[in-house]
């Protein structure tokens, strides 16, 4: 079985966005941990937009060391499978 570049690429991309999935995961977790501390509503909301910026910064810092930027479908799924999988292995494991 020969594995040409492109398959070598393809799954490259497939590890690296799996991860950043799980780490997206697991960013968010941390947030909802954070989020359950705090009682003001301001800082709860401050704290919630900074996540979502700080998240399209990782996802697209992900995307440029994978595959130069590109979102194709299979990076997509593979960064949704992260997130998932973070859900199903440890979303319930960071109590308050």
């Amino acid at each position: 079985m020969v594995i040409t570049e492109l398959i070598r690429q393809q799954a490259f991309e497939t590890v690296v966005m799996l991860g950043g999935g799980t780490a997206l995961g697991m960013l968010y977790s941390l947030n909802r941990y954070f989020r359950e501390k705090i009682r003001s509503r301001y800082v709860k909301e401050t704290l919630e937009i900074m996540f979502f910026i700080f998240s399209a910064f990782f996802i697209t810092e992900f995307l440029k060391y994978a595959s130069e930027g590109a979102l194709t479908f299979h990076s997509f799924l593979a960064m949704t499978l992260g997130v998932l999988l973070w859900k199903r292995l440890f979303y319930g494991k960071i109590k308050s």
